[in-house]
């Protein structure tokens, strides 16, 4: 069964497993989270939206729409901003409760995986209204 809502389209299998198609992306949902992968210049990059079983929240949605505009250039920008830059894969890309999306990046050498990169909150969002 196929249930269209937007650009957003939702299928239920014969398993009950929900997924769905977001941007070309096929999600699926588990524990809370809709898991899915998009593919780079760096590779497959794993991409996490908040939401329920009715589907991703629809800002975060909006808000990856936003930086998967130009997802490589978004990417390599990010990843400018780690000391030896070229020493790190993106891994994952998730969005936080503020929209603002993040991409978490893992050390070639090493395997660590706690660089955790955000770009700049949205000119309309409120946190960047805020003076600082």
């Amino acid at each position: 069964m196929l249930v269209s809502r937007g650009q957003v389209n939702r299928v239920v299998s014969p398993q009950e497993k929900i997924a769905m198609n977001v941007e070309g992306i096929q999600l699926r949902f588990d524990g809370g989270l809709w898991l899915g992968a998009v593919s780079t210049k760096f590779g497959i990059v794993e991409v996490f939206f908040s939401g329920s079983e009715a589907g991703p929240d629809e800002k975060q949605v909006q808000a990856y729409r936003r930086f998967a505009e130009h997802l490589d250039a978004n990417v390599a920008r990010l990843r400018k901003k780690i000391f030896v830059g070229f020493l790190w894969h993106p891994i994952r890309i998730a969005i936080n409760m503020e929209n603002r999306v993040g991409v978490q990046f893992r050390n070639r050498l090493t395997g660590n995986q706690g660089k955790l990169i955000l770009d700049e909150a949205p000119v309309n969002s409120p946190a960047a209204s805020v003076k600082r």
